[in-house]
């Protein structure tokens, strides 16, 4: 799975930044958060920041790009739930101005 380094929680990027200077594939980082997630470790249980999630959903929306919430649920690992609130606030916003 491809990772979007853009909206990496604080933790990862850290990580992430690591595995580049060491020159190592961003699969690694994959790997190592399906093995560690939720344990007792310093790493938070979601590997995207919430706040950019939303931001880049919005970003889409603005775009005017199709919005699959199946994949996005599947990609940032928030709930379809949570994306749908995303959608829908936005989508007032921009009718309400």
């Amino acid at each position: 799975m491809e990772i979007d380094k853009t909206c990496l929680s604080n933790s990862y990027k850290s990580m992430n930044d690591f595995f580049e200077e060491m020159e190592l594939d961003s699969e690694l980082l994959y790997q190592f958060y399906l093995a560690f997630r939720g344990q007792q470790i310093s790493f938070p249980m979601k590997m995207y920041d919430r706040e950019l999630v939303r931001k880049r959903i919005e970003n889409m929306i603005e775009q005017e790009k199709t919005v699959d919430i199946r994949q996005l649920t599947e990609v940032y690992g928030f709930s379809a739930r949570w994306i749908q609130k995303v959608i829908k606030q936005k989508e007032r916003r921009r009718v309400h101005g």
